[in-house]
C-alpha cells in the first residue's frame, strides 16, 4: 500500500509503503519525515521540523502523521498518510484534531527519549556504582519470582482457579505490575515509587492470602475480597478503632498460616516503608537527612528522569535490602498458599512449583 503525501495543497507519491513507514515510527518521530523531506523542501524550501500528530490504527493499516512545520515564510504542515480510503482517513483525522482529542507533541526533545536516556545511564552505570548493580538485580529478581509462581498448565484449568483465588488472581494483576514496575521506576531513578510499590506488594500478597485462607476457594475471588473487607469494618466498629495493616499482617500468623517470626517481619518492612517513604513526615525526615550529609538534595528530588549517583548509595542500598526482603516474605506466603490449595484443590495443585 502506497503512502502519499500532501504538503502545499498537492497530494503526491512517496516510496514509503504502510510497513516501512511504520518501521521507520517506531525508530523515532522523525524519521518518516526524512524520508520524504526532499519532496517537502521542493514545495517548500527549507523546513524546520516542530511538532508531530500521529493517527496510526495497525489493525486497519491505517496511519496519518502530520509534521508541524516552520518555513521562511511562517508556519505549514505536511501530511503522511496511508490507508485503504485515504479521504475517509484523513477525515477520521481532522475530526481528532478539531475536536482536540488528538494534540500535536512537541518533536525536539520528546519526553519517551528523556526517559530512554536515564535508563540507559542508570542500567550500564552499575559498574560505578556497586549498590546501584545490587538493587537493580534484586528489582530483576522479584519479577522472576512472581513469573515463577504463576500456573503452568492448561489455560481453562488456569481460568478457573484464577476467579477462585485471591492470591493467584493478585499474582497476575497486581504483584506483576507491581514488580515490573519496581524495575522500570528504579532505571528511571524514582526511587520514591519503588518503595511504595513495594510496600503495596506486600500488603496486597498478605491480604490475598488471608482471602483465601477464608473463602477455601469455595467462592469467587471478588466476593472473598468483600468478605475481608467487611470483616476488617466490623472489627473497627468493634474496637472504636480503625485496623491497622499491622493488625492485618499479625493475623497470619494468628490463622497459622506463617509462623509469628515472618508475620512480624511482614509488619516491620511495611511499617517501614510506611513511615520513611510513604507518609509525608517520613518524606520530609529524609530530606532532611539528606540535607544534613551531602548539604544538598538528592537526584530524584530534582526532576525526573533521573541519573543516580554516589549520592543515592544509602537509599539504593536500603532498597535492595527492602527487596530483599519482600522476596523472602513472598516465598512464604506462595509456600503457605500452595499448602493450602493441596489440601483444598489437591488436582489444581499440580499446576504449580514448590519452591
Amino acid at each position: 500500500m502506497e503512502c502519499r503525501l500532501i504538503v502545499a495543497g498537492k497530494q503526491l507519491s512517496t516510496p514509503l509503503t504502510f510497513d516501512k513507514l511504520i518501521e521507520l515510527w517506531r525508530a523515532g518521530a522523525a524519521k518518516p519525515f526524512e524520508e520524504v523531506e526532499c519532496f517537502v523542501e521542493k514545495e517548500l524550501g527549507p523546513a524546520q521540523l516542530e511538532e508531530v500528530a500521529p493517527y496510526i490504527k495497525l489493525k486497519e493499516n491505517l496511519a496519518v502523521i502530520e509534521y508541524s512545520l516552520k518555513i521562511g515564510s511562517g508556519k505549514t504542515s505536511a501530511v503522511i498518510v496511508c490507508a485503504e480510503n485515504p479521504e475517509a482517513a484523513l477525515g477520521e483525522f481532522r475530526k481528532l484534531r478539531e475536536s482536540q482529542a488528538l494534540e500535536p507533541r512537541s518533536i525536539a526533545a520528546p519526553f519517551s527519549e528523556l526517559l530512554k536516556e536515564a535508563s540507559q545511564n542508570n542500567y550500564f552505570n552499575v559498574r560505578g556504582i556497586p549498590v546501584l548493580e545490587d538493587a537493580l538485580k534484586e528489582a530483576a529478581e522479584l519479577a522472576n519470582d512472581v513469573i515463577d509462581y504463576y500456573p503452568r498448565g492448561d489455560a481453562r484449568k488456569v481460568l478457573e482457579l484464577l476467579v477462585k483465588s485471591a492470591f493467584l488472581f493478585s499474582t497476575l494483576h497486581v504483584l506483576w505490575p507491581l514488580s515490573l514496575g519496581i524495575f522500570l521506576d528504579l532505571l528511571i531513578g524514582n526511587l520514591p515509587a519503588c518503595f511504595m510499590q513495594l510496600r503495596l506488594l506486600v500488603e496486597t500478597a498478605a491480604k490475598a492470602l488471608l482471602v483465601d485462607h477464608e473463602m477455601k476457594f469455595q467462592s469467587d475471588v471478588f466476593t472473598g475480597v468483600e468478605e475481608l473487607e467487611k470483616s476488617l469494618r466490623r472489627e473497627e466498629a468493634a474496637s472504636a478503632c480503625a485496623t491497622s495493616t499491622s493488625r492485618v499482617l499479625r493475623k497470619l500468623s494468628e490463622q497459622k498460616l506463617v509462623d509469628e517470626e515472618a508475620a512480624e517481619e511482614a509488619v516491620k518492612l511495611w511499617n517501614k516503608l510506611s513511615g520513611e517513604w510513604a507518609h509525608f513526615r517520613g518524606a520530609f525526615i529524609r530530606t532532611r537527612k539528606a540535607l544534613e550529609r551531602f548539604g544538598d538534595l538528592p537526584s530524584f528530588r530534582y526532576v525526573l528522569p533521573a541519573g543516580l549517583g554516589e549520592e543515592d548509595s544509602e537509599d539504593l542500598r536500603e532498597l535492595a535490602e527492602c527487596v530483599a526482603r519482600a522476596r523472602r516474605l513472598l516465598r512464604t506466603f506462595y509456600s503457605s498458599w500452595l499448602k493450602l490449595l493441596e489440601e483444598q484443590l489437591p488436582e489444581a495443585a499440580g499446576m504449580f512449583e514448590r519452591r
